[in-house]
């Protein structure tokens, strides 16, 4: 027997059709009705006009029969009942778009309240928070696929070059780079595990910062690479304190003010109090595999630009298309933000122009789906009707991958046992068109910097 109760990715639609069919399509699309959800996802609504509802109680009766995802206390407050006076002010909700079915969507106000991802809302930064120097962000859904191979490789090539590099580990849970970029004796006492451990009178401040990171012999080349790696000594001596230490590190840090500081919030700290202790021309983060809360921090906080890794398998665009759908929802009316992602193409079979194209239109339909097909965009003249700010062949898309070949010498990559694996002569033909597209980026930001510093 199929069951009739309306789960939660249905509960908004059935409520914004009661209140269509009793108060009208305009009061939700106009702000005289607006919605919150609360922790536990129930729904609240929110009436800011109260002339804009006929019949209250025939309202409240009718959405109480949708179910568990109603506020059964009180499926409907009005401003002058509520104490929380952020609910007065229509900035507080964010424009989202509502499916109501497969033809028809519309905007409405939404305020979602979260215990655990509330980083997911924060408006997206598109300036680095590290003024002229650049951060890139290197993600992916899964491991496996080269990301921190590749950043790496980007690390000694812009070393090689002159540029002063910081390299942050912020993969808590799958650490890398301590034990790819580190010898053992030359680890820094923490790491960025212990930074987001130590809260209120033991957080690091100022002069702590220099005891996260350390340089690197395996990478550093004409200017130095320091490395933070997610587990410092402390870590590595005393394992057994590791997973005590992850359920603690994603827990706001609660200030002597009450204000409590989040994820997203403390990344932010973590990264301008490195660039205090040290002069550095770029920062290269490895963001945390999945979907998990701490990714929206390097993806949403630091204005970076941000390569998204993945294998031409189904799996990569199916688990990047909620993310995508995401980041389109909460940079509507932000089309510089989508200038700075890029999809990267890893393990690419160079020999096979299926593979290559294959990967290609899927994600080209994985943007036409989500960032390209944004109603604001909707003036841009489309190419062939697509929903797209981008044909499919434009080299220039976002969506156009950059490639990263397979290699049998980078199926396992351990700089520390093969050094060689570090040499130019063995990088260059799996990973060349990638290193110069971002040394390019690197270049040219630093570059505008200086043109920019010199016009004034």
């Amino acid at each position: 027997m199929i069951s009739n109760i309306i789960r939660f990715d249905d509960a908004l639609s059935a409520v914004v059709g009661v209140i269509s069919n009793i108060c009208g399509t305009a009061s939700c699309t106009n702000g005289d009705i607006a919605f919150l959800r609360t922790a536990t996802g129930s729904i609240v609504v929110v009436i800011r006009k109260s002339q804009v509802v006929p019949n209250r109680d025939l309202l409240n009766e009718n959405l109480l029969k949708i179910g568990p995802y109603v506020e059964t206390d009180g499926p409907t407050i009005t401003l002058e009942e509520t104490f929380d006076k952020t609910l007065e002010n229509i900035e507080t909700y964010s424009k989202y778009l509502l499916k109501i079915s497969l033809e028809q969507k519309m905007f409405i106000y939404l305020l979602d309240r979260r215990i655990v991802g509330a980083d997911w809302l924060t408006v997206p930064r598109v300036d680095s928070i590290a003024g002229d120097i650049p951060i890139l962000v290197f993600a992916s859904l899964k491991g496996g696929v080269g990301r921190s191979t590749a950043l790496s490789i980007v690390a000694k090539t812009l070393s090689d070059e002159g540029l002063r590099v910081l390299a942050i580990d912020l993969d808590l849970e799958a650490p890398g780079l301590g034990s790819l970029l580190l010898e053992e004796e030359n680890r820094p006492e923490y790491g960025s595990l212990d930074y987001f451990v130590e809260k209120g009178d033991s957080a690091f401040t100022e002069a702590d910062f220099a005891t996260l990171m350390e340089a690197s012999s395996i990478v550093s080349g004409i200017s130095p690479v320091y490395v933070v790696p997610a587990f410092g000594t402390k870590s590595l001596l005393n394992p057994e304190n590791v997973i005590a230490k992850l359920s603690r590190a994603y827990l706001e840090d609660i200030s002597s003010d009450g204000v409590g500081h989040t994820f997203l919030e403390r990344t932010r700290t973590l990264v301008t109090g490195l660039l205090a202790v040290r002069t550095f021309d770029v920062v290269l983060i490895d963001a945390r595999a999945g979907l998990h809360e701490t990714l929206a921090a390097p993806l949403l906080g630091l204005g970076a630009d941000i390569f998204f890794f993945g294998v031409n398998q189904r799996q990569t665009f199916e688990g990047y298309l909620p993310l995508m759908k995401h980041l389109a929802d909460i940079t509507r009316f932000m089309p510089n933000y989508l200038l700075k992602i890029r999809m990267v193409h890893g393990k690419a079979n160079l020999t096979d122009k299926d593979d290559l194209k294959l990967y290609r239109d899927r994600a080209h339909k994985l943007f036409s789906e989500s960032l390209y097909g944004r109603p604001e965009l909707s003036a841009i003249e489309y190419q062939e009707g697509e929903p797209s700010w981008y044909g499919v062949d434009d080299e220039d898309g976002p969506h156009f991958p950059w490639v990263i070949t397979e290699s049998e010498g980078y199926r396992s990559f351990d700089p520390l046992s093969a050094m060689d694996q570090l040499d130019p002569t063995a990088y260059r033909e799996a990973f060349g068109g990638f290193v110069d597209r971002v040394r390019d980026l690197v270049v040219q930001s630093l570059e505008k910097v200086e043109a920019d510093d010199g016009a004034v």
